[in-house]
């Protein structure tokens, strides 16, 4: 099928916008135009402050908070929003932390659970997946089930935790002042999966079925490990992961590890790489290795079935936002500018990304990643020159050809333009006016 883009021009029509300016003016910001990225909601938001598999949690410029839900595709108000307070999603409502302490919110009741708070190393996305989330009491590091309102204290000081949809929480736990564990609660039981010297932290991630972690010697060199439930894997050496510091309060745009249902993302030192320069790999559930990138990359986004959204490496064929499904080869989806401000998370196999608008407010895009859609934006056709110019945005390599008509019956083909890389071109034609459309062959 011949896929076509018409515009409708005639002289003295002007574009306002070039394609200079249009980068120009887009830093940070996902642009509105692109063609693979469909934009299905646009929001008058001050604000995403969080972002679940079922939902996004919004504030407006009137101190209010809304849930949309990307089943129904409903916006609906949930709450207020007070001075100096954070919240993350659950599944009927939302936490809210204040200053006085922690609330659960479900329509209009709203649950005191105490002197809790989120710790400033247990905040957010690696805190809370589903029904589940750990919190800091008094006492210590709390599992809380939102659904069944249950605690179970998981550990009485800090670390690092990752919880999974099915309450399994990996975390780490100072033993003294030498030695940090790597533990695991999982199916009722704690384990003890390592015991390391307290610096640098180790990185940890589980998916409820396997546990991730690094034991670091320091933040170049190390090993990763993967406890599955019926053996422990060394997944790479010379390879560490350590967290940093405090992990962010929004959800990262990007790590050198994921996982889900089995799926594993994680670093490894490639053949001939110096230095710290990492790779990215992917673990099947069965077990098959395979290679994404030689040379550093991060993964934004992960789908059910193990397919990821990535950075392209520095040395591999293809560069900006890289789509690697389960099997097969990898894809560029053409976002190789712009958009640093972009967030991107699964929901089942679909691929979403939220921004901030150019035009104001906030947008949430659905990633088209079947199709090869392309876009033809920003027409000027100059009488005084005789010449049509328009920003080509490809969706894919190859040719292009740009037709003429003054009758919608009859199209001419006028030029044709042939795309190598992933980049919005200018194009400009001398041409008599009249009506024109993009195709692919």
């Amino acid at each position: 099928m011949r896929k076509i883009l018409a515009l409708l021009l005639t002289a003295g029509i002007a574009c306002l916008l070039n394609l200079q300016n249009l980068q120009a003016q887009v830093v940070g910001h996902l642009p509105e135009y692109l063609p693979r990225f469909k934009l299905i909601v646009r929001f008058q938001a001050s604000a995403i402050y969080d972002q679940t598999s079922e939902a996004l949690l919004l504030g407006d410029y009137y101190n209010a908070r809304h849930r949309y839900d990307l089943a129904s595709q409903v916006l609906s108000i949930i709450g207020p929003i007070p001075q100096f307070s954070a919240a993350v999603l659950i599944p009927n409502g939302y936490i809210n932390y204040t200053t006085n302490g922690l609330l659960q919110i479900e329509g209009s009741e709203q649950l005191n659970l105490g002197p809790a708070e989120f710790s400033s190393y247990d905040f957010g996305i690696r805190s809370r997946e589903g029904r589940f989330g750990v919190l800091r009491f008094p006492e210590g590091r709390v599992l809380r089930d939102f659904v069944a309102r249950t605690n179970l204290l998981i550990s009485p000081v800090d670390g690092f935790t990752d919880v999974s949809a099915n309450g399994t929480v990996a975390f780490t736990e100072m033993v003294n002042e030498t030695n940090i564990a790597v533990r695991v609660f999982r199916n009722g039981n704690f384990e003890t999966l390592a015991l390391l010297p307290n610096y640098p932290i180790p990185h940890i991630a589980t998916d409820g079925t396997n546990v991730l972690w690094g034991e670091p010697e320091s933040y170049v060199f190390g090993s990763v490990f993967l406890q599955t439930p019926t053996e422990r894997i060394l997944l790479s050496t010379n390879t560490s992961i350590a967290e940093s510091g405090p992990p962010p309060q929004f959800p990262p745009r990007a790590h050198s590890v994921a996982m889900k249902n089995g799926w594993t993302i994680f670093p490894r030192r490639g053949p001939g790489n110096p230095g710290s320069l990492y790779n990215l790999w992917r673990r099947s559930p069965t077990g098959e290795m395979a290679q994404l990138t030689t040379s550093p990359a991060f993964v934004y986004a992960m789908d059910d079935n193990g397919a990821v959204l990535r950075s392209g490496g520095e040395n591999d064929e293809i560069g900006g936002l890289i789509y690697d499904p389960p099997h097969g080869n990898p894809k560029p989806l053409g976002l190789t500018f712009g958009g640093s401000l972009a967030r991107f998370f699964a929901s089942g196999n679909k691929f979403y990304a939220y921004s901030p608008l150019q035009s104001g407010g906030s947008g949430l895009f659905e990633i088209q990643i079947d199709s090869d859609p392309f876009g033809m934006v920003f027409p000027s056709f100059s009488s005084e020159t005789g010449k049509f110019t328009f920003a080509l945005i490809p969706g894919t390599v190859g040719s292009y050809i740009l037709e003429r008509t003054v009758d919608f019956i009859e199209w001419t083909p006028i030029h044709t333009i042939d795309v190598q890389f992933l980049e919005g071109l200018l194009v400009e034609v001398t041409t008599s006016p009249g009506f024109f459309r993009v195709r692919r062959p």
